[in-house]
């Protein structure tokens, strides 16, 4: 082993890696810096209920996305009952119906990771072409939300057992998922007052 390590010093030390430039007929390579790049723009097919533009554009949504405001808190609302419904089965009524390794209510928590993930996306897209005021406030406040869980969740999802392998509490859980419950109340209202048109 130390013949290779050895072996390593020397062709580092032969290679003349001093930092002079022993090849003068070679010019450097200009940096890409300073040189105006060409940027093709290409069209892509996104959902219409969508904003496209990146540069903040309205304070307000069209009704087409305000319904679409509606729907994704709908599907926020559909992930948190389903978790809620998912955990009873887990538990069960004596409140210790799960195995050691808490793989029901690690399924189900997988599940609400992913759909609240999702749920980031399409509000970060519906929030970014807005300007401030009073809709991408509210909109805001709902990311937030949604961020926060993820903020809390993201650690459970890397490692979900500690080190007595045991799973996560069903009241820390709770605790994180509470941080979400109100964002689909928050985007119904938001569609229905502070960003109609």
């Amino acid at each position: 082993m130390r013949w290779i390590v050895g072996a390593c010093l020397a062709v580092v030390a032969l290679s003349g890696c001093g930092g002079s430039d022993d090849r003068p007929d070679l010019a450097a390579s200009s940096t890409t810096l300073d040189e105006p790049v060409a940027v093709e723009a290409t069209q892509t097919t996104a959902d219409d209920s969508l904003p496209t533009s990146t540069a903040p554009t309205s304070t307000r949504v069209t009704p087409r996305q305000s319904r679409t405001i509606s729907m994704r808190a709908d599907e926020i609302e559909a992930a948190l009952v389903n978790w809620d419904v998912r955990l009873d089965r887990c538990v069960g009524p004596s409140g210790n119906g799960d195995d050691a390794g808490a793989s029901c209510i690690r399924a189900a928590w997988d599940q609400l990771f992913d759909q609240m993930d999702v749920a980031q996306y399409y509000l970060l897209q519906l929030v970014r072409p807005l300007r401030r005021g009073a809709c991408h406030d509210s909109l805001a406040s709902a990311l937030d939300a949604v961020y926060g869980f993820l903020s809390g969740a993201t650690p459970t999802e890397v490692v979900w057992l500690d080190e007595q392998q045991h799973p996560p509490s069903t009241f820390d859980l709770e605790s994180i998922v509470d941080v979400v419950r109100p964002v689909p109340a928050r985007m119904r209202d938001a569609a229905a007052t502070t960003c109609s048109s």
